[in-house]
């Protein structure tokens, strides 16, 4: 559940008598406490985003000095290493460090694998082969009528 889903997720007065919690107000004013995981799993990715952005702006020792705060601190999230270890990838690479590029780029293929284990991974792949198989069979069957598809 992400930070905006929070939000109201659990806003009720309502007693249940089959519930075992009668009379008891849950009401929440604001959002609901994140996990300390989650805490520090989502200032991980600002951490990422931060990073990103210094190395947009082509400052790239800021942005692996972000990136190694970051490897430092994660926990238990293969996305975050996956998207960490690129983006570290591709600041050596701009720095002119080639080994360390290739090394980078090593542990990423690395985490790859373990997310392609993943089963929010599989998930995500296989709803994304059937709105392709889809798409690609109303294009066939609508003959040009809903234009190019690539």
């Amino acid at each position: 559940m992400n930070k905006n889903q929070r939000g109201n997720a659990v806003n009720s007065n309502s007693t249940s008598s089959s519930s075992g919690f009668e009379g008891i107000d849950v009401t929440l004013d604001g959002e609901l406490p994140l996990r300390t995981q989650d805490e520090q799993t989502n200032e991980l990715y600002e951490k990422l985003n931060y990073a990103n952005k210094m190395y947009k702006n082509s400052n790239y020792d800021g942005a692996l000095r972000e990136i190694s705060r970051i490897q430092q601190n994660i926990k238990d999230d293969p996305y975050l290493q996956l998207q960490t270890w690129a983006l570290a990838a591709m600041v050596y690479d701009k720095t002119g460090k080639t080994s360390r590029r290739k090394r980078a780029y090593t542990k990423m293929l690395e985490v790859m694998e373990e997310v392609k284990k993943d089963s929010r991974y599989k998930k995500a792949y296989e709803d994304g082969m059937l709105c392709q198989d889809l798409i690609a069979s109303v294009t066939k069957k609508g003959d040009k009528k809903y234009g190019v598809y690539e």
